[in-house]
């Protein structure tokens, strides 16, 4: 996770970022001045927030570096009812749901997909699993991807970003 992106790469991503954020409404902020771990500051910045739901604490640690060190925001929740309710009181701010499908004794990753495909019905789900593969086309939300426990680092940023950026196509239409 320590790899550095190269600055022609830097400037693309910013500039996908603010195409996505124009066609999405997503609201503008200004950062604090903290470094940002690819070497620049986070002022003027975009802001993409996603919703992470991940029960295994050092899994869920790794996947929130994982994804700070590519740009995203994230807020996460160890349950599924705990997300749940994050996202009854605070929907419209996420971009996109990234939840594991067992989350120990409780709801499922399945439920937050729904619930929040509810809340917002355009929102991009990434579900992950390490067995829960063959129940995602009967209880995954359409458009939404399955990555499979292991998985490379690069699999989840290319899956939500997809996503992120499908919608926007969508969007723009």
């Amino acid at each position: 996770m320590g790899n550095r992106i190269p600055s022609i790469a830097l400037e693309v991503r910013t500039e996908w970022l603010e195409t996505f954020c124009r066609s999405r409404q997503v609201r503008m902020r200004v950062a604090d001045q903290s470094p940002h771990p690819l070497g620049r500051t986070m002022a003027d910045e975009l802001s993409i927030q996603l919703l992470l739901v991940e029960d295994d604490h050092l899994l869920r640690l790794d996947a929130e570096e994982l994804l700070t060190e590519n740009g995203f925001e994230v807020t996460s929740f160890a349950s599924a009812e705990e997300a749940i309710a994050e996202l009854d009181a605070n929907a419209a701010q996420f971009s996109g749901v990234i939840t594991d499908i067992r989350l120990g004794k409780g709801g499922t990753g399945w439920q937050v997909g729904q619930h929040a495909r509810q809340c917002v019905s355009s929102i991009p789900i990434v579900y992950v699993t390490a067995d829960s593969a063959a129940e995602w086309t009967s209880h995954g939300v359409p458009n939404s991807v399955l990555i499979q426990k292991p998985f490379v680092p690069a699999q989840l940023i290319a899956a939500i970003s997809g996503l992120l950026n499908d919608a926007s196509m969508a969007n723009a239409v």
